[in-house]
């Protein structure tokens, strides 16, 4: 998460209900902590609150592929 973090394009929205499917909604939020907690960029801290809040719904709301 931390190497795609820097690279992720908002355009590719997928990625972070990917894996909220593969490791846990709970693990994906602990890990966004943890990275918020290191001195990250400002575009980085803002795709950090993008993340958590397309994941603060339900997980029947996600897209599915």
């Amino acid at each position: 998460m931390r190497d795609t973090l820097a690279t992720w394009d908002e355009a590719v929205g997928d990625w972070p209900f990917y894996l909220r499917r593969c490791f846990s909604r709970g693990k994906i939020l602990s890990m966004l902590g943890e990275l918020e907690k290191e001195n990250r960029g400002e575009t980085e801290r803002e795709k950090i609150e993008i993340w958590r809040f397309w994941l603060s719904g339900e997980e029947k709301d996600s897209p599915r592929k």
